[in-house]
């Protein structure tokens, strides 16, 4: 690959001044140099400004901009609409990045120029310790390192809507792609990666799995705001009906309908526990998960709130998703 191929990282930073400088430098330490390393800045109330503009002093490919607080997702975009690179690199502000993975990714776009994105090997360390590395987030030593898949078209959405293939800091990207099919959908907070990867996938963006040790990402294991698991779901949920309404043959709707009717029994049994002990807690999770989507279930759990007895709303949340499941199951077998 030419020098002239430009590589643009893009990290969002919400508190992270103390981890970020350990990001920094894995992008820092890529055998290949023609990079920009752009930090967006999401609001943070730590010392992330200071920090970054420090790096920037000792190296000019490092840039700092700051937003209010908007979320990672606005975050990103931001990132990519200021990137000068040919190949965007998306990079979480705990994560590292193996030190050959642009040499190693860009000679693989340079023999096939076909391609669109090329992602990676993931693995996953229990902070602080990045030796010490997993195949999987649960950090089990008993899992077998997975494999992606590479490839465009059917083989691609069929596998990204049984499940999200990869990280956001996995692939890298030639920026023409954003240009042709969009940013990030603003409004997920989660499941924004999938929704992109998924979106990339339906419209025949042709993706090449590297499956070198030494060009992946180390994913750091610790707490973080991505434990909210009712606002995981009900976004999740958005994609899965964002693309119900397009992928509408037999083979995409029977993996689909299933992942419909299990966010919602998660979304239902959360909302429901919650009922138990805190009817407005309950009514502002309702609220939210209207805003994501129009199925007429939660605008009918909306009016009976606060009207009808809890045993009568957690009997009609359970006939409504046995009759839902049922007609999935008639019409698709699953």
């Amino acid at each position: 690959m030419s020098e002239k191929a430009f590589v643009s990282v893009i990290i969002p930073c919400y508190n992270y001044a103390y981890l970020i400088g350990d990001t920094i430098n894995s992008i820092k330490k890529q055998t290949y140099e023609n990079w920009e390393c752009i930090v967006i800045d999401d609001g943070s109330t730590d010392n992330t400004k200071d920090v970054i503009q420090q790096f920037s002093k000792d190296d000019s490919r490092i840039k700092y901009i700051y937003q209010k607080n908007s979320g990672p997702t606005v975050a990103r975009n931001l990132g990519v609409n200021n990137a000068k690179g040919d190949f965007i690199q998306f990079l979480d502000s705990d994560d590292l990045l193996e030190p050959l993975k642009f040499e190693h990714q860009l000679k693989i776009f340079s023999e096939n120029t076909f391609a669109d994105i090329v992602y990676g090997n993931t693995v996953y360390f229990k902070h602080p310790n990045e030796n010490d590395t997993y195949s999987n987030l649960e950090l089990s030593v008993n899992e077998e390192k997975t494999f992606g898949i590479s490839g465009k078209g059917e083989i691609l959405i069929n596998e990204f809507l049984k499940k999200n293939l990869m990280v956001i800091s996995s692939p890298l990207i030639k920026k023409e792609v954003f240009t042709k099919l969009g940013l990030m959908d603003e409004k997920l907070f989660f499941n924004e990666d999938w929704e992109l990867w998924l979106r990339f996938a339906v419209n025949k963006a042709h993706f090449i799995f590297d499956d070198s040790d030494q060009a992946g990402v180390k994913i750091r294991v610790h707490q973080s705001y991505s434990k909210d698991n009712f606002k995981m779901f009900v976004n999740g949920l958005y994609v899965c009906l964002k693309y119900n309404s397009i992928l509408t043959q037999p083979a995409y709707q029977k993996i689909l309908q299933p992942k419909i009717n299990y966010h919602t029994k998660i979304i239902d049994a959360k909302i429901l526990s919650v009922l138990k002990n805190d009817i407005d807690k309950a009514k502002e999770m309702i609220e939210y998960v209207i805003t994501y989507n129009s199925l007429p279930r939660y605008h009918f759990y909306r009016k009976l709130f606060g009207r009808a007895p809890y045993f009568l709303i957690h009997s009609i949340s359970f006939i409504i998703a046995a009759f839902v499941k049922l007609k999935s199951v008639l019409k698709y077998g699953a």
